[in-house]
C-alpha cells in the first residue's frame, strides 16, 4: 500500500472510531469496515476515494484500536502505581522535605519504566498526550 493511501486509510479509520464513540458504540474492527463501505458507498463520486480491501481495513482498525487500549492501560498504570503515590507524600505536610526527594525520585523511576515499557510495544515512539508530558516532565530521557 503506498503512503497516501496508508494515510487515508489511518485517518478514516480514527475519524469513524471517534464518530462511534461520539454516538455511544464501542469501536470494533468490524464495525469500523462495515461504516467505512457505508461511507464509501455515499461517497462514490469524491475524487479523494482510496481503493483498500476489507482485510486492510480490519487490519489497519485491529491495529489503531490496539494502540489505544494499550496506551490507557498504561495511563492508568502509571496513575495508579506512580503518581498516587507522589500525590500522597505531597499531602504529607509531616514528612520531611527530603523524605519527599526520595519520594520524587521513587516515582520518577517508576513512572520512567512503565513509560519505558509502552515505547517498547509501539516500537520505540510515544503515541498519547499524556505519555509524552511525563516523560518530559520526569526527564525519562536522563535516565
Amino acid at each position: 500500500m503506498d503512503p497516501i493511501t496508508f494515510t487515508g486509510l489511518v485517518a478514516s479509520v480514527i475519524e469513524i472510531a471517534n464518530f462511534f464513540r461520539q454516538i455511544g458504540r464501542t469501536p470494533t474492527p468490524e464495525g469500523i469496515l462495515r461504516e467505512f463501505r457505508s461511507r464509501e458507498r455515499d461517497d462514490r463520486n469524491l475524487p479523494w476515494r482510496i481503493e483498500v480491501t476489507d482485510n486492510q481495513i480490519i487490519q489497519a482498525s485491529s491495529q489503531m484500536l490496539t494502540l489505544e487500549s494499550s496506551d490507557k492501560i498504561f495511563i492508568e498504570r502509571i496513575q495508579e502505581r506512580c503518581l498516587k503515590r507522589l500525590e500522597a507524600a505531597a499531602r504529607d505536610y509531616n514528612l520531611p522535605e527530603a523524605d519527599l526527594d526520595i519520594v520524587h525520585e521513587e516515582v520518577r523511576h517508576c513512572v520512567c519504566d512503565n513509560i519505558a515499557i509502552a515505547r517498547r510495544r509501539h516500537q520505540g515512539s510515544l503515541t498519547s498526550d499524556p505519555l509524552k508530558d511525563w516523560f518530559r516532565q520526569f526527564g525519562c530521557n536522563r535516565l
